[in-house]
C-alpha cells in the first residue's frame, strides 16, 4: 500500500493498493497461457478512483486474475507503478516470453517504451470485433436461410443469395474466408441455427512442435494437467498430508494409458 502526506508529520493519506496473492502468482507462472491482458475500471463507490487488474488465460480458456491495485486515476505514472510491481513479484515478460494485450491507452504505450521496451505489446481489439459483430446482427434479421445440404446454408435477401458452409467457415462473400471474422451472413446462420457466435471464428487448428502435430485438444489437456500438476496423495493417521508432485507428461502418459 501507498500513502502520502501533504507535509512531513502530517496523517498519512491512503493513495494506492496493489494486490497479488501468491497462489496467483504460483498458479499464472505454472498453468495459465502465456498472455496478460491490462484494463482498469471506474470505482462507482464514495471515494472515486480506478480499479487496475491484470487478468491471464487458464488451460480453461478461463479469466485468470493475476493481478489488482486501486489508485487514484488510470495515467502513466499509475501504469508504470502497477506494472513495475507486478513484473518485481512474477517476473521479466522479456525473459519468460509473455505477451500484454490492452487497448494501448491512457499512458500504458509511454510505460512499455520506459519499462519494458522489449515486451511483445498488442492491441486488444476483442470489443471492436464484437461491436461488428452486434452491428451485424441487427442486420442480419433480414436474411433469410433456408438449410442447403449437411451444414450448407443458402441465405437470401430480395434477388441476392449466398452460400454459407458453417463446417469449413466458408461464405461466397468471401468475406468469412478470407478475414476469418464473421460476415452478415454467416451471422444470419448462427442465429437462424442458434449456434455460439464466438466459437465460430477460424483459427489454426493444429500446431508443430519438433515436428509433432499437437492437437488443440491435446494442448488444452496438457495445460489444464499443468495447471493441476500438485496432487494431493492422501491424509496420514496424525492428521498430516503427504503429497507427491506428478509433472503434466507423467500424468498425461498414465491418463493415455487409461484410454
Amino acid at each position: 500500500m501507498e500513502v502520502e502526506r501533504t507535509v512531513a508529520n502530517s496523517p498519512a493519506v491512503f493513495h494506492r493498493l496493489f494486490i497479488m496473492l501468491d497462489t496467483q502468482r504460483r498458479g499464472f507462472i505454472s498453468g495459465c497461457r502465456p498472455v496478460i491482458g491490462l484494463d482498469a475500471c471506474h470505482l462507482k463507490g464514495p471515494y472515486g478512483g480506478q480499479l487496475m487488474h491484470a487478468l491471464g488465460s487458464d488451460g480453461n480458456n478461463q479469466m485468470y486474475p493475476i493481478a489488482m491495485a486501486v489508485v487514484e486515476a488510470e495515467c502513466n505514472d499509475s501504469w508504470m507503478w502497477f506494472l513495475k510491481l507486478m513484473i518485481e513479484v512474477i517476473g521479466r515478460p522479456e525473459d519468460m516470453g509473455w505477451v500484454f494485450i490492452s487497448d494501448r491507452q491512457k499512458g500504458l504505450v509511454e510505460t512499455f517504451n520506459t519499462l519494458m521496451p522489449r515486451a511483445e505489446h498488442r492491441f486488444r481489439v476483442r470489443h471492436l470485433i464484437m461491436k461488428q459483430i452486434e452491428e451485424m446482427k441487427f442486420h442480419a434479421r433480414n436474411f433469410e436461410p433456408t438449410l442447403a445440404g449437411e451444414g450448407i446454408f443458402e441465405v437470401m435477401m430480395g434477388v441476392s443469395n449466398f452460400i454459407v458452409d458453417i463446417e469449413r467457415k466458408t461464405c461466397s462473400c468471401r468475406k468469412y474466408d478470407l478475414t476469418g471474422i464473421l460476415c452478415v451472413h454467416a451471422v444470419a446462420v448462427l442465429m437462424h441455427s442458434k449456434l455460439i457466435l464466438k466459437t465460430m471464428c477460424t483459427g489454426n487448428t493444429t500446431l508443430s512442435d519438433d515436428g509433432n502435430n499437437l492437437s488443440k485438444k491435446n494442448l488444452s489437456r496438457l495445460s489444464y494437467f499443468d495447471s493441476h500438476s500438485m496432487l494431493v496423495e492422501n491424509t496420514s493417521s496424525d492428521g498430516g498430508v503427504s503429497c507427491n508432485v506428478f509433472t503434466s507428461t507423467e500424468i498425461y502418459g498414465a491418463e493415455d494409458s487409461l484410454a
